[in-house]
């Protein structure tokens, strides 16, 4: 089995980059200058797009939510995010669960004391 490479700090900005740049040789253009636009929101975080092509749109929105968080945490300067799930709430608690980003510590929920 084969390592994966990691290019840059590893985070997704730097595999976008990568992929980038892989995309402009195979098309044959000039790398001396690329010009891109981040299509990063106000947040910092990266424009997903709709949802309505997902067969079960609430499943995938939990998968991007628990992929935005792990991406997150690999912003140096960033120590957490907000999550607003509207009336959804009652997922949150398992979406940080799945991220990974706590590293064994238990997230606070309302609903886990129903």
């Amino acid at each position: 089995m084969s390592e994966e490479k990691i290019i840059g700090k590893g985070t997704w900005i730097d595999k976008l980059a990568s992929e980038l740049l892989e995309r402009e040789k195979k098309l044959g253009r000039s790398l001396d200058v690329i010009n891109v636009e981040s299509g990063l929101g106000a947040s910092g975080i990266p424009h997903i797009g709709s949802l309505g092509d997902a067969d079960d749109q609430k499943k995938e929105g939990q998968l991007i939510c628990t992929e935005l968080m792990q991406q997150v945490k690999e912003i140096d300067g960033v120590s957490g995010v907000h999550v607003m799930a509207y009336k959804q709430e009652r997922y949150v608690s398992q979406m940080v669960k799945n991220s990974g980003v706590l590293d064994g510590r238990k997230p606070w929920s309302p609903y886990d004391n129903q």
